[in-house]
């Protein structure tokens, strides 16, 4: 990927290059027409063309790839307290703006987690933690599901998952 967006990068400077010096020769055998300044638009324009907006796009997907390593939890691979705190920022401005009238919150604590630690480890209390997160997520797979703390979960609930979220409660228990 990078090399292509290299090799297009080259050829538009290239291309660019080549029109200037054309638009300078036009200049030379007709000094009383603006060759020179059409030249140096097209060629600006080339170069923003695909130039600058490649670069800008591949700095945007760059920034997406930081962004999602940034708000993962590495152990379960859901989406982290960072994640979470963003999520209820954007929940606060669509309930301010009447975008969100139906959702819900369901916080999760996955019991025992102490016990497991001091007894079989912390591997295993890692493997328990990892299991509780994987039986939330089947159960509220349409759901957004936020690790917050050592053995806490929130599930935000919209769309299916809120409207039967009665279902959904009774399967988890």
């Amino acid at each position: 990927q990078e090399d292509g967006i290299a090799k297009m990068n080259h050829a538009s400077i290239g291309i660019s290059g080549l029109i200037m010096a054309a638009f300078i020769l036009f200049q030379v055998l007709m000094p009383n027409v603006p060759f020179y300044s059409m030249g140096c638009i097209i060629a600006g324009c080339i170069i923003h063309t695909f130039v600058v907006q490649g670069e800008k796009l591949y700095h945007t997907k760059e920034l997406g790839s930081v962004k999602m390593v940034a708000y993962r939890d590495p152990l379960t691979g859901v989406k982290n307290k960072q994640a979470f705190q963003e999520m209820k920022a954007d929940v606060d401005r669509r309930i301010d703006t009447l975008q969100l009238k139906d959702f819900g919150i369901i916080v999760f604590d996955v019991n025992g987690l102490k016990q497991v630690n001091d007894n079989l480890g912390h591997e295993e209390g890692d493997r328990y933690i990892i299991s509780g997160c994987e039986v939330i997520c089947k159960t509220f797979r349409h759901s957004a599901v936020y690790r917050i703390g050592g053995d806490e979960f929130v599930a935000i609930l919209e769309g299916d998952d809120y409207l039967q979220r009665l279902n959904l409660l009774d399967q988890f228990d």
